[in-house]
């Protein structure tokens, strides 16, 4: 494995004014993503994202810590290296006084029903939003945004201290439909963890749900999918049951309320973010992808 391959043969990338998975400098840079193709013809979502486990386990040289938050994305991404029989441990990020208690105990229940090992890291996190350590994480990633901001500051610590390879349950494929056409939303700062561990030339998985294109081709032609498509059934509300439904048509997830984790903090929240914004003013830009552009162009074609 090449050090620095974040998602399979690297084949994402992104780019700021086409600069090569560089950061913001400016407000003017434009923001821009671009996927690989299939390698070879696909098999369901399920079995491409267990293959995904075997082969970020495969291509690791440090041992596998998978970062989960309670939501139904990490919990996912679980199930994926569980149902592969890959060895992992589990990170959960406790706040300080549980201020996000009713968010990770999904974790911790999932963690505990599946006798997988958990390690509890406790955030202070009111301190670390009005801290130094933010305002340097922001500046090296040109991002406003305090929950990647404190999940790189954990993982750091955790890569000193146990030399772990950390892998995150981020990059969930989300559509959107703007007059009648379906877009891939790609916005800037879902893509914080990539530019920090890239830049800092750390070993991660920034973002699962893109490891290769092969799992992501899987997720964006699933029926369900397909059908919302014709349905014209694409809205913001309809992508997370459509999301839920899929995931659980995979594995048997369990069912629980769409939490941020910062539910009981938020004005606190809000007010670093806009804080951080003043100096990052336009680090929360979005790229759209034509749907049915993407889909045609990471298709497998035989030689």
């Amino acid at each position: 494995m090449n050090y620095l391959e974040y998602t399979k043969g690297n084949h994402f990338r992104h780019y700021f004014n086409f600069q090569l998975n560089g950061v913001r400098k400016n407000r003017n840079d434009q923001f821009l993503t671009v996927y690989g193709h299939c390698q070879r013809q696909t098999e369901s979502f399920r079995n491409e994202s267990i293959r995904a486990a075997q082969e970020i386990y495969n291509a690791s040289n440090h041992k596998l810590a998978l970062f989960l938050s309670g939501g139904i994305d990490s919990e996912f991404m679980a199930n994926a290296f569980y149902f592969a029989n890959i060895p992992f441990k589990a990170i959960i990020i406790r706040f300080k006084n549980d201020l996000n208690i009713h968010d990770i105990s999904w974790a911790i229940m999932y963690c505990e029903a599946k006798q997988i090992p958990y390690q509890i890291y406790d955030l202070d996190v009111l301190s670390f939003l009005n801290g130094k350590r933010i305002l340097e994480l922001s500046k090296i990633t040109a991002s406003a945004s305090p929950v990647y901001l404190w999940l790189i500051h954990v993982a750091t610590q955790l890569i000193r201290t146990y030399n772990i390879k950390p892998v995150f349950g981020c990059g969930d494929l989300n559509l959107t439909s703007e007059m009648g056409k379906i877009f891939l939303l790609d916005d800037e700062m879902s893509n914080t963890l990539f530019r920090y561990f890239y830049k800092m030339k750390l070993e991660a998985v920034t973002d699962f749900f893109i490891w290769s294109p092969e799992l992501m081709f899987s997720y964006l032609t699933d029926k369900k999918i397909t059908a919302a498509i014709i349905d014209k059934n694409i809205t913001p509300y309809n992508n997370l049951l459509l999301k839920y439904e899929i995931y659980n048509e995979q594995f048997n997830m369990q069912k629980r309320p769409k939490y941020t984790g910062y539910e009981k903090f938020l004005a606190h929240y809000l007010k670093t973010k806009r804080k951080l914004l003043k100096n990052y003013v336009s680090a929360d830009s979005s790229y759209r992808i034509s749907y049915s552009k993407l889909v045609s162009s990471m298709r497998f074609r035989e030689k």
